[in-house]
């Protein structure tokens, strides 16, 4: 699907005709999509389909001196509970071709270009299409800041359940965050780097100055979530070992506890098994002997508890 969009007074509207100023938005584009861009806007037909591999690695690449330049970033994809921690980013194109348009293209829908596109802020405007690629890699920066705030808050709430429960499902979940924060991280450290060669090299071209703290922004909110991703990892990990020691001690105190068990219960088994044997044996003719036996062996047992009891076994 191709969308195109151009700003009027500083507001982005939609419409068809493809010219100089125009943002075209690319989701999960066909191969004759794909051959329209590359036509239309003298953009390579492999820099419009390399980011519908879904494991893209942020990067960037001018394709001739005066030709399109193709930044590549990974993105948050959309919340849902159907993707596996992998698919949590998503690779996001920003090309810029030589007639001036600025083109974004995405496997899905990552809801990066529709906070552009709902916004209707005034400071979005196709005609600068530096100013929309910096606003972009802004955008993203910030998206990742958000999902990192939200797993805080997921990991709190499974935190609690494990602490009341200790349930293989939340173990799962608990690993399951850690996983997506692992991707997040590895994006965050490509977007930064690809964020650094821009601003190294002059490779995004005709940057107004007022607009040079657009691609600081982004590189600081990118280089913040980037650290609030690691220490958040740094955290699971910690509270991670902290229950698996939890459910170890737990698990040896069961363990001991029925060791003891089976202990106590060995007395009364023992005497049971001697006064079983067909030979003479003391009190088989008394008629108290059983009431006897009964009281030896609930004697034993008990001082076997108290034992154990006072050598904190129990």
């Amino acid at each position: 699907m191709i969308r195109v969009f151009q700003s009027v007074a500083g507001v982005l509207n939609e419409t068809e005709e493809l010219c100089g100023g125009r943002w075209i938005h690319a989701v999960c584009p066909t191969p004759d999509e794909i051959a329209a861009i590359h036509k239309t806007l003298d953009i390579p037909e492999e820099c419009a389909a390399a980011p519908l591999n879904l494991e893209t690695r942020p990067y960037v690449q001018r394709y001739d001196p005066e030709g399109a330049l193709l930044v590549v970033l990974r993105v948050p994809s959309l919340e849902s509970p159907h993707l596996s921690p992998r698919q949590n980013t998503m690779p996001f194109a920003i090309a810029v071709s030589p007639r001036e348009h600025v083109v974004t293209i995405s496997p899905v829908d990552t809801g990066v270009a529709s906070e552009i596109v709902n916004s209707n802020w005034q400071i979005y405007s196709t005609d600068y299409p530096s100013q929309l690629a910096l606003r972009i890699f802004l955008i993203a920066a910030r998206q990742f800041i958000e999902r990192v705030r939200a797993l805080y808050r997921e990991f709190e709430d499974v935190e609690a359940m494990f602490e009341e429960s200790q349930r293989n499902e939340d173990a799962i979940a608990l690993l399951n965050l850690q996983k997506r924060l692992a991707y997040y991280i590895k994006a965050l450290q490509g977007n930064e780097a690809v964020l650094e060669r821009l601003r190294r090299t002059q490779l995004l071209r005709a940057i107004p100055e007022e607009d040079r703290a657009l691609l600081e922004d982004a590189i600081s909110e990118t280089r913040l979530a980037a650290k609030m991703a690691e220490t958040a990892a740094d955290f699971l990990n910690q509270t991670m070992s902290a229950f698996n020691s939890i459910v170890s001690n737990n698990l040896n105190a069961v363990m001991r506890f029925l060791a003891v068990v089976t202990l106590v219960l060995t007395i009364p088994t023992l005497l049971a098994g001697l006064f079983g044997m067909n030979v003479r044996l003391p009190l088989q003719e008394s008629p108290y002997g059983f009431a006897l036996i009964l009281c030896l062996s609930a004697l034993l047992s008990g001082g076997a508890l108290i034992w154990l009891k006072r050598k904190h076994k129990l």
